[in-house]
């Protein structure tokens, strides 16, 4: 809903989001996602999270999903979002 690109970990080659991918078509590398934050800042309030339920789907804004209406939730558990630093540049990632 807010992805911008699907960059490679490995080889840095950006993708746009609505290509289905699940590894880097060159090197086989996994995929970082990259978002407008500020829209899903204006969208969703730190009020709106606190009030979701504990689960995969509390973050759904920063997952690569095009429409609400394509989530399948089988009861998965609560997945924090960490930030993490990669050269000069933040990068979130769900573990």
């Amino acid at each position: 809903m807010f992805t911008i690109g699907a960059e490679c970990s490995r080889c840095g080659e950006v993708y746009p989001p609505d290509n289905i991918l699940t590894v880097c078509p060159k090197c086989g590398g996994a995929f970082l996602f990259q978002y407008d934050l500020a829209k899903v800042a204006g969208k969703v309030s730190k009020r709106d999270l606190e009030n979701r339920e504990d689960t995969f789907w509390k973050f759904r804004e920063l997952l690569p999903l095009s429409s609400p209406n394509n989530i399948v939730s089988l009861g998965e558990p609560y997945t924090p979002i960490l930030q993490f630093q990669r050269g000069n540049k933040a990068v979130s990632k769900s573990f």
